[in-house]
Order: C-alpha cells, then sequence, then structure tokens
C-alpha cells in the first residue's frame, strides 16, 4: 500500500514539474481582460420623410367623466 501511495505522490511530483517547463499553448493566464464597455446597439436606419410629409396628428385624449 505504501508502495501505491509512493508512486502516486512521485507521479504528482512528476507532472506539477513538468507544468512548469511546457507552458499550455495560450499562455498563461494572469489576469482577467479589462472589461469591455457597453455600448448600445446603434438606433435602427430609418430613412428620411419625403418631402412635405406631415405626421399624423397625435389620437385624442380621453375625457373621464
Amino acid at each position: 500500500m505504501r508502495n501505491w501511495l509512493a508512486i502516486l505522490a512521485g507521479l504528482g511530483v512528476m507532472a506539477s514539474l513538468s507544468a512548469c517547463y511546457y507552458p499550455p499553448p495560450g499562455g498563461y493566464y494572469h489576469r482577467p481582460p479589462p472589461p469591455v464597455a457597453y455600448r448600445p446597439p446603434p438606433p435602427a436606419y430609418r430613412p428620411p420623410p419625403p418631402p412635405g410629409y406631415r405626421p399624423p396628428p397625435p389620437p385624442p385624449r380621453p375625457v373621464y367623466p
């Protein structure tokens, strides 16, 4: 039983040492990237109204008794 523990401990040491020699392909992750400032989406493009166009009048307001 002690032999298995020694083998497992040795494997763990070897793995931790080998991790120092072979960095991951993307490099080491040191700190999170800076936050991206939130930008609202651009408004949808609306073509300009044709010349002489008048918007419809607002609906009449309800009269409460």
